[in-house]
């Protein structure tokens, strides 16, 4: 039977999310890429079917290669349900037939902002600049207070441990909040990064930026934190302006 689909804008109340509503939705992003080791494999097959077997609900881009696909056959196998994100430009390209339910998107930011608003945890398995992208953006927007999702590396054959250390220093450092420190995790194997999102306590976010995320969703509200700071930049010219006018 083929997905559902929704085209092309994203559905706030679609019938995807209302079946799943009382089910935990996980975020799994992915490298696409075939060309990789075996072992990265067999660990994205193998979350998959963990992901299922909680009864949770898989999110992910939509891919059938690389990872993406093997993390996506792996729920399937193991009689879950798997949902995508997908921007128009890959759909019916590199789709996945596996899918439940498939939402698609105008673009990739668009796609990006689908993969997280929809989500209570996120898992970041090994993956390339594109995947790397969207956890950066995830952390990033966790410490704005924008949301309090947690967000796990897969560290599958110490894929990840040189950003481990990178990120640990780059807090140590003052350059990362300390706040971060429980927003991120490193886990060696996928039941181990099952377990943590199933026993995370979320961090403490305030309800006005709750409402701003619910309601408008995580893009506009950044959107109206760069307008406000375009006005305070603009009054800062133009009281410069003014004051050289005075010396003069």
């Amino acid at each position: 039977m083929p997905p559902d689909e929704e085209v092309p804008e994203m559905a706030e109340a679609s019938a995807a999310a209302t079946a799943t509503a009382s089910r935990r939705v996980v975020t799994v992003y992915a490298s696409s890429s075939s060309h990789i080791d075996r072992v990265f494999f067999e660990a994205a097959h193998e979350l998959g079917m963990l992901i299922a077997r909680r009864g949770w609900v898989q999110l992910n881009g939509g891919g059938r290669t690389g990872l993406m696909g093997a993390a996506t056959d792996g729920g399937v196998q193991a009689g879950g349900a798997v949902d995508a994100v997908i921007p128009k430009m890959f759909h019916k390209v590199n789709e996945s037939g596996n899918l439940r339910h498939v939402t698609v998107t105008e673009d990739m930011r668009d796609r990006k902002q689908g993969l997280l608003d929809r989500c209570e945890a996120i898992i970041c398995l090994p993956g390339g600049l594109g995947t790397l992208e969207e956890a950066f953006e995830a952390l990033s927007w966790r410490q704005l207070g924008l949301h309090n999702k947690p967000l796990v590396f897969l560290n599958v054959a110490g894929f990840y441990s040189g950003l481990e250390t990178f990120l640990r220093s780059t807090q140590e450092a003052g350059f990362i909040s300390e706040r971060m420190k429980d927003a991120y995790m490193f886990c060696e194997s996928p039941a181990e990064a099952i377990d943590f999102i199933e026993n995370h306590e979320p961090a403490v976010v305030a309800k006005s930026d709750l409402h701003t995320i619910h309601s408008g969703g995580m893009l506009g509200h950044i959107r109206e934190l760069q307008s406000d700071w375009e006005v305070a930049a603009q009054t800062s010219e133009r009281l410069s302006q003014h004051a050289e006018t005075s010396r003069k």
